[in-house]
């Protein structure tokens, strides 16, 4: 599970023109998405609903 949503982290990413390090500006810490981006943390749901806000999807199209 924490591999395909680190996929979907980095697809989501590129396609709206992010590095990690823009993900700082929205109070995540770059290492942590890193981390989550590589799959090596799973992200906990109030960090998916951030990730969601930012990439304006809803929280289950992490899960699909």
């Amino acid at each position: 599970m924490a591999r395909a949503i680190a996929n979907k982290l980095r697809r989501l990413r590129v396609e709206h023109g992010l590095t990690q390090e823009d993900i700082e500006e929205y109070g995540i810490n770059v290492r942590q998405y890193q981390r989550l981006e590589s799959g090596r943390q799973m992200p906990t749901i109030p960090t998916l609903i951030q990730l969601a806000k930012i990439f304006e999807i809803k929280l289950i199209d992490f899960f699909r």
